[in-house]
Parts: C-alpha cells; sequence; structure tokens
C-alpha cells in the first residue's frame, strides 16, 4: 500500500515536470513568435517609412514647381495690371482731350 502510494506520487511529479517542460516550451515558442512579430511589425514599419519619405519629398517637388508657377503668374498679373492702368490713364486722357 505504501509502495502504491509512492509510485503515485512519482507518477504525478513525473507528470508535474512533464506538464512543466511542455508549458516551458511553449513560452519560448511564444516568446519567439512575439520576436518574429515585432521584427515583422518593424520591418513594416521601415517600409512605410521610406514609401512616406518618398512621397514627402515627391511632394515637396510638386510644391516647388506650384511655387514656381505661382510667382511666374504673379509677375504676368503685375505686368497686367501695370499695362492696364498706363492704358486706362491714356484713355482718360485721350477721352479729356476730345472734351
Amino acid at each position: 500500500m505504501v509502495a502504491d502510494l509512492i509510485t503515485a506520487v512519482r507518477d504525478a511529479q513525473t507528470a508535474v515536470n512533464t506538464k512543466e517542460i511542455n508549458l516551458a516550451k511553449a513560452q519560448e515558442l511564444v516568446d519567439l513568435l512575439n520576436e518574429d512579430y515585432n521584427n515583422i511589425w518593424k520591418k513594416r514599419d521601415e517600409a512605410l517609412a521610406a514609401i512616406l519619405a518618398a512621397e514627402v519629398a515627391d511632394a515637396k517637388a510638386r510644391l516647388a514647381e506650384l511655387e514656381t508657377a505661382f510667382q511666374g503668374a504673379e509677375e504676368t498679373k503685375k505686368a497686367y495690371d501695370t499695362e492696364e492702368t498706363r492704358l486706362m490713364e491714356a484713355k482718360t486722357l485721350a477721352d479729356a482731350g476730345d472734351d
């Protein structure tokens, strides 16, 4: 009877040891999976950051082109306004001379 109890305790301890080993293996696998998961997200973030940086650089270049075009259009408008003012003044003088 005591021998049966000792055998039962040994079997229970063996089962506990086996479960602890299996738990340690499972935890190690979880840790490895978490590490892989984090590395995948890190690589994803790096790739997205590179794409975003390229898009920002492209947007800056386009903005510079638009600013240059706007400045050119603004200068053309100023020249037009100056010419229009000169012509209006000339017309006013011509109209005044007709009287």
